[in-house]
């Protein structure tokens, strides 16, 4: 009876009967929101440089569009959220929109130094030789030291970049005293040539003599950097640290671990005696090295002297990976050197005859899976190949090859292969040839190893590296269109899609 009269009174203090269980139903499930848009927002995809698109890529591509390229760059288009390009520019970068010029952002000479970086912010950063550029609306900071590599922007908008610390106002840079007057003699030869072209017009022998003399003109500023280090800005462009490298030459532009800290390589041991590359974790709060691990274990043949590794690139799980001339190694979060993959025994890199001067980085699959094209095992080829986490080989291609793989969000990996005879890889600035004469072709790759497509260029235009994915899941790569000369051939950003 008590019972009875107690759930009596809550009835009636709560203004009537006690519910039915059939009216207290929860309310129904709201539809989850879309995801979020992917965009390619930084060198190799992303800060961690994975080189992987969270798209989906074309089935039965054709060129859509194209913009002008910066002759002999080594630059990629970016994305922001929006869809719009960033393509740099000399004294700026252009923006635009599915091939349309929207506006144009000016800054200091040679700002084209490096490819822009998007923040997660939207904010658009660019490196010169004494600036960082930050924002389209033109805000730049000053800083007393010369930027020696592209920019690494994280989450909160901190900046990381390699910089010359001993001489802040100069213009040093990469290259012995010998390196740099024989790529001089080189350009004054090429000046030669084009002094003697009959095919050009006057117009352009003057357009292309005042690019050869400018860089000339550069190279005999220049001289070799001391004192380099890895330097953090803050979101307001103020130093919060420099680490100084002591004799140590860095190379590449640095990662940035799930973790928050940052992957850097290095041409010899920082904090550890080693006579080779290494690659280091750096604390992004102080500045200082957590650790460093030898890539592979010297002495390498003298004939891998001056061949660098690849930039590193970091998975989701912290695992890192660097590709040299000796195979692929991944190494744990921590440092310790997971397992090394070479190609089968008795195989040597082909070091022949003009060929790139490092190691291309690794692209990432969606569920882990690492491409890599290895240097070439072989005249004219290269050896891609596809390894699982614990390094155990998949698949192997060998295929001739231009530039490193990106995968698209089904794990299909697209490969340029190389430009056709009168595509030039590197007009107006060198007489050398292209590193070869390539398929003129793209090729797309199933998770499998299977050829998925292959894409033939037209006539009229050539195509060489896959550079990168927009939003739409359109393939960006790099071609020429040939002009009537060697020295007329005009380099372009092709977009590849279903239309």
């Amino acid at each position: 009876m008590a019972l009875v009269l107690t759930v009596a009174v809550l009835a009636v203090s709560c203004g009537g009967t006690i519910p039915s269980p059939r009216l207290m139903m929860p309310p129904p499930e709201q539809p989850e929101p879309p995801p979020e848009q992917d965009y390619w927002y930084a060198l190799r995809h992303d800060s961690q440089r994975t080189g992987r698109s969270g798209n989906v890529g074309p089935s039965s591509p054709r060129v859509l569009y194209s913009i002008e390229a910066l002759i002999g760059g080594y630059d990629e288009p970016l994305f922001d959220r929006a869809g719009n390009t960033y393509c740099p520019r000399s004294a700026g970068f252009n923006v635009y929109l599915r091939g349309e010029r929207l506006r144009r952002v000016e800054f200091d000479e040679y700002s084209g130094f490096s490819e822009p970086v998007i923040a997660s912010d939207q904010s658009v950063y660019l490196a010169s030789r004494q600036c960082v550029l930050k924002s389209a609306e033109g805000d730049s900071w000053t800083l007393p030291v010369e930027i020696m590599s592209g920019l690494s922007v994280d989450a909160d908008g901190s900046v990381y970049f390699l910089g010359n610390l001993s001489s802040p106002v100069s213009l040093k840079g990469w290259g012995t005293a010998e390196e740099r007057q024989e790529m001089i003699l080189e350009l004054e030869q090429s000046r030669e040539e084009v002094l003697n072209d009959p095919d050009l017009s006057e117009q352009e022998r003057q357009q292309v003599l005042a690019q050869i003399d400018t860089r000339i003109e550069y190279l005999q500023e220049r001289g070799w950097a001391q004192g380099l280090g890895i330097l953090a800005l803050n979101e307001d462009g103020e130093v919060c640290w420099q680490l100084p490298m002591a004799d140590a030459e860095l190379t590449h532009t640095q990662a940035i671990a799930p973790d928050g800290n940052i992957v850097a390589m290095s041409e010899s041991g920082v904090t550890i005696a080693h006579d080779g590359h290494t690659v280091m974790k750096i604390d992004r709060d102080r500045g200082e090295i957590l650790w460093e691990a030898p890539v592979s274990v010297p002495p390498a043949p003298s004939e891998y002297d001056g061949y660098d590794p690849s930039m590193p690139v970091v998975a989701d799980d912290g695992t890192i990976y660097v590709a040299d001339l000796s195979g692929v190694h991944a190494f744990s979060p921590n440092g310790v050197k997971m397992w090394t993959y070479c190609p089968q025994a008795g195989e040597q890199p082909w070091l022949e005859g003009p060929v790139p001067r490092e190691s291309w980085p690794p692209a990432l699959g969606p569920d882990g899976t690492v491409y890599v094209c290895l240097m070439r095992f072989g005249p004219g080829t290269t050896t891609v190949v596809a390894l699982s986490l614990q390094g155990e080989l998949l698949w192997r291609r060998d295929e001739q090859v231009e530039g490193p793989p990106i995968v698209d969000a089904e794990g299909t990996v697209y490969l340029g292969q190389g430009y056709g005879e009168t595509g030039y890889s590197y007009p107006c600035i060198t007489s050398y040839p292209p590193y070869w004469l390539g398929e003129n072709t793209i090729l797309a790759v199933n998770p499998d190893g299977s050829t998925k497509w292959v894409f033939s260029s037209p006539d009229e235009i050539d195509v060489g590296e896959v550079l990168c994915m927009d939003n739409d899941g359109n393939l960006v790569v790099r071609g020429s269109k040939p002009g009537d000369s060697y020295w007329t051939t005009r380099e372009f950003f092709f977009w590849l899609g279903d239309g």
